[in-house]
């Protein structure tokens, strides 16, 4: 769980620095780095819940073959 949060974190700041210097290089760098945040933003949130549903996907097959061998 706290990979993924280091993932959301990372890819903002990501996201941020690489829109400040897009910014930077085009002559508006505040654009720049509040696009970029946008952007990173999206990123991150979408995979988040990549990362949510697929641990969640594997804590239920867990729990399953938990399940099924003490019913045997």
């Amino acid at each position: 769980m706290m990979g993924l949060a280091w993932e959301f974190v990372t890819q903002m700041i990501a996201g941020a620095l690489l829109g400040w210097g897009i910014g930077l290089w085009c002559g508006n760098d505040t654009v720049g780095a509040i696009i970029g945040t946008g952007v990173g933003l999206v990123v991150a949130t979408y995979s988040l819940i990549r990362g949510g549903l697929k641990l969640n996907r594997e804590l239920d097959r867990i729990a399953a073959r938990s399940r099924t061998s003490r019913g045997s």
